[in-house]
C-alpha cells in the first residue's frame, strides 16, 4: 500500500451523511416552531432581547474578574511597596 493512496475509510460515507443531511434539512427547518414565519412582533422582540442579553452576559462577567484581578494585583503590588512609598490619600 503507498503511503500517498489512502484514504480514510468513513470518507465516503460522511459525503454520504452530509449530501442526506442537506437534502432532508429544508423540511426540518420549516417544521421548527421557533423558526417559522409570521411569528408576532413581542415574540421576535423577546428573542432579540434575549439574544443580546446571552451575547453581553459573559462579556460582563469577564470584564468584572478582570477588573477584579487588576485592582488585586494593584492592591497587592502597592503593599509590597510599603507604606512610606504608597501614595496617600491626605492633601
Amino acid at each position: 500500500m503507498r503511503a500517498g493512496s489512502f484514504t480514510p475509510p468513513t470518507s465516503s460515507w460522511l459525503w454520504s451523511a452530509l449530501v442526506f443531511a442537506a437534502l432532508a434539512l429544508p423540511a426540518k427547518v420549516l417544521a421548527c416552531p421557533v423558526c417559522s414565519p409570521g411569528r408576532d412582533d413581542a415574540t421576535t422582540q423577546a428573542f432579540l432581547s434575549m439574544t443580546i442579553f446571552m451575547t453581553l452576559l459573559p462579556l460582563t462577567m469577564f470584564g468584572v474578574i478582570v477588573y477584579w484581578l487588576v485592582r488585586r494585583v494593584r492592591a497587592a503590588e502597592l503593599a509590597a511597596v510599603g507604606p512610606e512609598l504608597a501614595p496617600t490619600t491626605e492633601e
